[in-house]
């Protein structure tokens, strides 16, 4: 679960705070991966607003098919100003230890904050499930 949020004012990819697990995985097995929470510009400019890329990676590396999503949200005079990312595959990997994390970064626009902690109603979660064949 996420345990503060991450404040994204540079271009960098970073990990999300409380959204990083290492597990070991046998033979013969597959693990599914789920994820989400929400983002939340920063900006007070009426209409303005943030760009956000929430990435899921395996060791150090994106993960293809559904790990990748870019948010957009605004500042709007009636209220707002946050969205929300989820994204789950299975994938099929070698056995040993393997680390999952979700990263995010500012794609454009003003710094945004992602996830938060259980206050919040941008918290993100991270799930790993190993299912055995």
């Amino acid at each position: 679960m996420g345990t503060l949020f991450l404040a994204t004012p540079t271009p960098a990819f970073t990990t999300v705070p409380g959204l990083s697990q290492t597990i070991v995985v046998p033979a013969n097995a597959v693990v599914y991966i789920s994820t989400d929470g929400g983002i939340l510009t920063d900006s007070i400019n009426a209409n303005a607003g943030s760009t956000v890329d929430v990435v899921v990676t395996l060791d150090g590396f994106f993960l293809a098919n559904s790990g990748f999503r870019r948010l957009s949200t605004s500042h709007e005079l009636s209220g707002g100003g946050f969205t929300q990312w989820s994204a789950a595959q299975v994938l099929s990997v070698s056995p040993g230890s393997h680390t999952i994390t979700v990263q995010a970064r500012l794609a454009e626009g003003a710094a945004a904050r992602v996830s938060g902690d259980f206050t919040s109603v941008l918290q993100g979660q991270l799930t790993t499930l190993i299912i055995n064949r």
